[in-house]
């Protein structure tokens, strides 16, 4: 769904109470690229015959055995947009909300395009088009202290079973548990109103800081991303079957945004700046202004929702 380039950080936890905004990640779609050793999906794809890269990249080992542990690793499986919403200038239709309807014959919605990036194979290379892992390194019931955490891209042959994609496009972090009280919510004075409004993190729960991230929006825009957080719901046993309630959040420049072009092929509006799709964006069709304040500059605090499903680790 989404490839995290991150900085690593020492940070361990978002804090239970956060006094400020908290930024969905709007529309991010994860590229799953294909390590240099792959051939297809359902093929031994890995040179060394494990895995992509270092052993120790996606797989725990004992100190004493050298023994690999395989991580809990979760495909993120539905990702929406839930502030800002993505408005666009359609001619004779009016300005339009883009995020959820279109209200057009025929046109997808940005959260229909992002599942269909998610959940198909739409050029039939035998792995769903775009995947996101959160490995767990290794999982741990809440309030036991602090663990790694892995964000990568991946492949995955069905919507159960993956493997590791490029070892180089990812982020690794510390993630802690809680089992009571919210591990992240919306930041203060920093959304919109929206409906469905923005889901928080509520325990039993992980969370994460992520840092600064560069994030494929629609498959291959890319996002750079200030002050990337995540957080989840666990759900279904120990260690749990699914993540509920996910957040995930990050601040756009205004003057990335206006810098990027997007690509001429893109419906509508291809060509036009990415600030163009948001509300306050230069060019934008929205009566509102959406724009947020963050370290003294202009930007969009971006949210968004997710779930994901545990899969069966496997090297396809």
């Amino acid at each position: 769904m989404f490839i995290v380039h991150a900085a690593q950080t020492a940070e361990p936890i978002i804090r239970r109470t956060l006094a400020g905004r908290i930024a969905l990640l709007g529309l991010l779609s994860l590229l799953a690229s294909l390590p240099a050793s792959a051939q297809v999906c359902g093929s031994t794809i890995f040179g060394n015959g494990f895995e992509y890269g270092d052993i120790s990249d996606w797989s725990q080992a004992s100190a004493a055995a050298e023994t690999p542990t395989a991580p809990t690793v979760f495909r993120i499986d539905s990702l929406a947009l839930r502030d800002p919403h993505v408005f666009i200038d359609a001619d004779i239709f009016g300005c339009l909300d883009g995020t959820d309807e279109v209200g057009l014959p025929g046109a997808d919605s940005v959260n229909d395009l992002i599942d269909g990036f998610l959940n198909q194979d739409g050029d039939g290379d035998g792995c769903l088009d775009t995947t996101t892992l959160i490995a767990f390194r290794p999982w741990v019931a809440t309030d036991t202290g602090t663990e790694t955490v892995d964000f990568r891209s991946g492949q995955c042959a069905s919507a159960t079973e993956c493997g590791p994609g490029d070892s180089s496009a990812g982020s690794r972090t510390l993630y802690s548990t809680q089992a009571m009280g919210t591990c992240l919510e919306p930041l203060v004075a920093t959304t919109s109103g929206y409906s469905p409004t923005i889901t928080s993190s509520d325990a039993p729960c992980f969370g994460s800081v992520i840092g600064d991230a560069s994030l494929a929006f629609l498959g291959n825009i890319p996002l750079n991303l200030q002050d990337v957080q995540i957080a989840a719901m666990f759900s279904g046993g120990e260690p749990p079957s699914n993540l509920v309630s996910g957040l995930l959040f990050g601040f756009l420049l205004e003057s990335e945004a206006d810098a990027f072009i997007l690509p001429a092929d893109l419906p509508v509006v291809g060509g036009q700046t990415l600030s163009s799709l948001f509300p306050g964006g230069t060019g934008n069709c929205a009566a509102g202004d959406d724009r947020d304040t963050h370290n003294l500059e202009s930007g969009w605090w971006l949210y968004f929702n997710f779930t994901a499903s545990a899969i069966t680790w496997s090297f396809l």
